[in-house]
């Protein structure tokens, strides 16, 4: 009886020895549930996240202390059997997130387990960017197409085309995509789609045609052959596209690039540049399309880079050529009751011994209607007449005046000294008129 007793006493430690061990080796072996699980990626920013063993053979959770992002949360745990639960109230951020958890299991004996992993939170969506997508639609001179393009790493990617299925891939480690369109009919309707790890997804629908027409030039300033005065060349220069978009406009003046705009709205391409020399100078333009059809233009035109400054203040007449100045006067410019006028002016006629008509207005009452050419007529020696109304830079025998505000509005410059000045300024010539 006693080794009967003996030996049921014997099975039963070596039962609940057992039973502990296999149960400890259950759940060893088997591993915790996690959700989210490790280093996943999710699309929530309040996600659930869990922790569960399965039940061995009656080992219950007693203790759990947790931690998210370092902050403890054991308090808003919900415990269970098995493990616990938590959800935040608040949005997490985006990015990766660490649950430390230091868990109590009793099964005849206690056992403490520590755990520690990671999870991402993401919740915006990928974004889709294609090399050859920056305008509203995609073009190509052929029936085929290569589309390139960026997104979020690893996202699935799926491309329709007309609404059939032709392109189902992953974006690499860094992004990068490619795409090759098939059988193109002259206007297509495609739409590539990105779903990235955590779920999100975007889209771009894009139309694709085909276009083998290269971009025409209307007109353009300075035209070929012109002759352009001053220093200031601009470039004014309409453009027309039939089927698409004009992708990249260039203008280039002896050799080098002229800083340019490009007005999509008037399909019209604005440029400036300065010249130093006097003579021809070679423009070029060339406009390609979003298709990559390309037109190219070669012209030459003139300069004279002659150009006149006034200066009301200083009552200076400054003269310059191919850039830099070349000779300045002391000149009389308008009274404050008739200033001469600011702005960018020209010189659109010229005179050797001018003769004088009244302007009728108020300041020339009293004078005659008429005043034969001749050293002391009111214009002097030599006139040459702004696009201004009324305004001339012309010679006076009242030198007196010179170095004031003397005059009804025009520049009056010595009759000794606009004989040097008068061949040395053609018509077309630029006059600027500052304070």
């Amino acid at each position: 009886m006693r080794r009967v007793i003996l030996h049921l006493a014997i099975f039963s430690v070596i039962f609940v020895v057992v039973g502990c061990v296999g149960g400890w080796l259950f759940i060893y072996l088997k591993g915790p549930q996690f959700s989210p699980s490790k280093q996943q990626v999710i699309g929530n920013a309040r996600p659930f996240i869990k922790v569960s063993w399965p039940w061995a053979y009656g080992a219950t959770l007693t203790h759990a202390e947790v931690y998210l992002d370092g902050k403890q949360i054991t308090k808003a745990l919900t415990l269970s059997q098995r493990g616990f639960s938590y959800k935040p109230k608040k949005d997490l951020d985006d990015g990766a997130h660490q649950v430390e958890a230091r868990l109590e299991y009793f099964f005849f004996i206690p056992k403490k387990l520590r755990l520690k992993w990671r999870f991402s939170t993401d919740t915006i969506p990928p974004q889709i960017d294609l090399e050859n997508g920056d305008f509203n639609e995609i073009a190509t001179p052929n029936d085929f197409l290569d589309i390139k393009g960026v997104t979020e790493p690893l996202s699935e990617l799926k491309a329709t085309l007309n609404g059939k299925s032709i392109f189902a891939s992953q974006a690499g480690e860094e992004g990068t995509f490619s795409i090759t369109l098939k059988g193109l009919e002259a206007k297509n309707k495609m739409v590539l789609e990105a779903i990235d790890r955590a779920g999100n997804k975007s889209h771009v629908k894009m139309p694709v045609v085909i276009d083998k027409l290269m971009p025409s030039v209307l007109s353009f300033t300075p035209a070929p052959k012109s002759k352009v005065y001053g220093s200031d060349v601009v470039f004014n220069i309409k453009l027309k596209e039939k089927e698409t978009e004009i992708a990249h406009a260039y203008i280039g003046l002896d050799n080098k690039p002229v800083e340019s705009m490009f007005d999509r709205k008037t399909n019209t391409l604005y440029g400036q540049a300065q010249v130093n020399a006097d003579g021809k100078h070679e423009a070029v333009l060339r406009v390609i399309d979003i298709a990559g059809n390309e037109n190219n233009k070669r012209w030459q035109f003139s300069a004279d880079t002659t150009k006149i400054v006034i200066s009301r203040s200083e009552a200076k007449l400054y003269l310059y050529k191919k850039g830099k100045l070349f000779k300045k006067w002391s000149v009389a410019v308008g009274q404050p009751a008739y200033p001469t006028p600011l702005g960018h002016w020209k010189i659109e006629g010229k005179d050797v011994m001018p003769a004088w008509y009244n302007p009728r207005s108020g300041w020339a009452a009293s004078m005659p209607p008429y005043i034969a050419p001749g050293y002391y007529n009111p214009l002097g020696v030599r006139a040459m007449y702004l696009n201004a109304t009324g305004v001339a830079i012309h010679g006076t025998a009242k030198v007196g005046s010179i170095g004031s505000w003397a005059s009804h509005g025009c520049i009056r410059v010595a009759n000794e000294e606009i004989v040097d000045l008068y061949p040395l300024v053609p018509i077309g010539c630029p006059v600027d008129v500052m304070e």
